[in-house]
């Protein structure tokens, strides 16, 4: 069985000490469900209703990564795994690169500068300041316009790079 794609972003969150709105829980995981994953926490969440206690939901999501042995605790691999997630759904029209390049630009900060998410953030700031002004001093390269050619490319060459 494949693992629904919302999981890289529920093991990020966790990883990250992140709170997940219950709503999210719920959603997914009634998709692992329908995916075909079954185990007893993982019904009881898809059951869970609004209002939700968030010590509870916290207490059923422990429970649900527990059953299906899903780990976060190698940080690392786990927001490599999120962002080859994000970078996914980019270039699958899925979600816009500058939106998912925001996503991994404030990971990066919040893990203070991160060494592997630091050509995201450099993108992120080439293209933003390239909205508002002409020049950009962190792609070598980049110009208006060019730059989200450039994002689309390192996107193709990050994402053929990394296995999960």
């Amino acid at each position: 069985m494949k693992l629904v794609e919302k999981t890289f972003e529920i093991l990020a969150f966790k990883a990250l000490g992140r709170d997940i709105d219950g709503r999210t829980l719920v959603d997914w995981a009634i998709d692992m469900l329908v995916a075909g994953y079954n185990t007893e926490y993982l019904t009881i969440l898809a059951g869970e209703k609004e209002p939700f206690n968030p010590f509870q939901m916290e207490k059923l999501l422990n429970n649900v990564l527990s059953e299906l042995q899903l780990d976060y605790s190698d940080m690392d691999q786990t927001i490599k795994n999120y962002a080859y997630y994000l970078i996914g759904r980019s270039l699958n029209n899925e979600l816009d690169s500058f939106e998912a390049l925001g996503i991994l630009k404030d990971i990066c900060l919040e893990l203070e500068y991160e060494e592997f998410l630091m050509e995201f953030c450099m993108l992120y700031y080439a293209k933003d300041d390239l909205i508002y002004s002409e020049n950009q001093h962190y792609w070598d390269g980049a110009t208006r316009e060019n730059i989200d050619q450039t994002i689309l490319e390192y996107f193709f060459k990050w994402y053929a790079k990394i296995q999960i």
